[in-house]
């Protein structure tokens, strides 16, 4: 064999492969992600499953992910919506088995929709209406789910103004939402 076929990839190979944004979201979220699905799905090893299968589904269409913060909301509501989803379909499998029926065990297809057209919709008035630094803390606090000290420090601010910045942005949220439902 040549030498050539024995080299191992440079440290800017590797780097290209772990840059992608989805891999970058996934390695920063992934215990919040196992923990929303453990929420949901009450068993870790369900949750795992779930976290495996969003992360699956969201590689195969990784050409559309255009950077992490899009990776991020993509893994939450893909992670969300298969926990949802396995829930059901667990539940539903229990009731056939006892021959019994649940209402209200999980969101109704046309629920889940709702909820996702009301994400959209409060995701494109961030991406509208907050400044870059409000959507930076809203992500790390809300998706990432840092404390105010962590997030001061990353951004080199004070946990006051941390939490100002939070409230404003909330308040610009709520209002701009409140609008769009009475249009």
């Amino acid at each position: 064999m040549s030498q050539a076929q024995h080299t191992k990839p440079t440290g800017e190979e590797k780097q290209d492969s772990q840059e992608h944004p989805l891999l970058l979201a996934f390695g920063r979220m992934q215990n919040m992600l196992l923990d929303t699905a453990h929420r949901i799905l009450h068993s870790h090893e369900d949750a795992e499953d779930a976290l495996q299968e969003a992360f699956v589904r969201l590689w195969s269409r990784s050409e559309r992910i255009k950077d992490e913060e899009d990776a991020s909301a993509m893994l939450y509501v893909t992670t969300r919506n298969i926990s949802i989803s396995s829930l059901r379909k667990r539940n539903t499998n229990r009731n056939v088995e006892t021959g019994q029926t649940q209402e209200n065990i999980a969101p109704s297809h046309e629920e889940e929709l709702e909820r996702e057209e009301t994400f959209c919709r409060i995701e494109e008035i961030v991406k509208q209406k907050l400044t870059p630094l409000q959507q930076d803390i809203l992500r790390m606090r809300e998706y990432e789910e840092q404390s105010y000290e962590e997030i001061a420090k990353l951004l080199d601010m004070q946990p006051p103004a941390v939490r100002m910045q939070l409230s404003r942005a909330r308040k610009t949220i709520r209002e701009c939402y409140k609008q769009l439902q009475h249009e």
